[in-house]
């Protein structure tokens, strides 16, 4: 017997069951919503992490070169590790001497102070272009003269490379604690032009 309710018109009413269409895509765009947001976060978070491994990659980088410098002070205090490079150009990387071989590296007595600063500076530099994106480095006196004769008063190590998020870099500037900084941190000797917050630098200083 059918027990369903009678409508006016005699005929019994069809009981409403599940959802209907507009709810099913309602749904669907919630969580269309939900899924792009948490991927936005996934590839900021990315994105964050290897501006953290940069910028910590360049410090170990430049205190690496200051460890070398300190163990040949005579090529130092000559002049002998200026790097003239900049981020647009670069002056050419001092080539392997003969007294280094791959084999057996240097041989105790066998380099000059100059040869030793030259085989630094090759490996040092091809370590930069490989382990930072887009990574160039400058040696220069404190001054910021590039004069070999300035070098016996310090130098300075500046370490360059591509940092895509620099725009939300916190600004170090005093009175902008909160502010961002829209440009690059590295001296005009390495960057003439600062505008490009994409261009990032360490800098170490060295004193004989």
């Amino acid at each position: 017997m059918d027990r369903r309710p009678i409508r006016p018109g005699g005929l019994p009413a069809r009981q409403q069951r599940g959802f209907s269409l507009i709810e099913v895509l309602i749904v669907l765009i919630v969580v269309s919503i939900g899924l792009i947001g948490l991927a936005g976060l996934q590839v900021n978070a990315m994105s964050y992490g290897l501006t953290a491994v940069s910028r910590s990659t360049s410090a170990s980088l430049a205190y690496d070169m200051a460890d070398r410098m300190r163990a040949n002070l005579s090529g130092l205090v000559a002049g002998n590790y200026l790097l003239n490079q900049t981020w647009s150009g670069s002056s050419a990387v001092p080539a392997m001497p003969s007294c280094f071989t791959t084999a057996t590296g240097v041989t105790a007595g066998n380099c000059t102070a100059a040869e030793i600063a030259a085989i630094d500076l090759n490996q040092w530099t091809a370590r930069v272009a490989a382990e930072l994106p887009s990574g160039r480095a400058r040696i220069e006196a404190l001054d910021g003269s590039g004069k070999v004769a300035n070098f016996r008063n310090g130098v300075r190590i500046i370490v360059g490379y591509s940092e895509r998020n620099a725009a939300a870099s916190p600004s170090t500037a005093p009175g902008t604690r909160n502010a961002y900084s829209t440009s690059s941190n590295c001296p005009t000797s390495f960057n003439s032009s600062n505008s490009d917050p994409s261009i990032q630098c360490f800098q170490l200083d060295v004193a004989p």
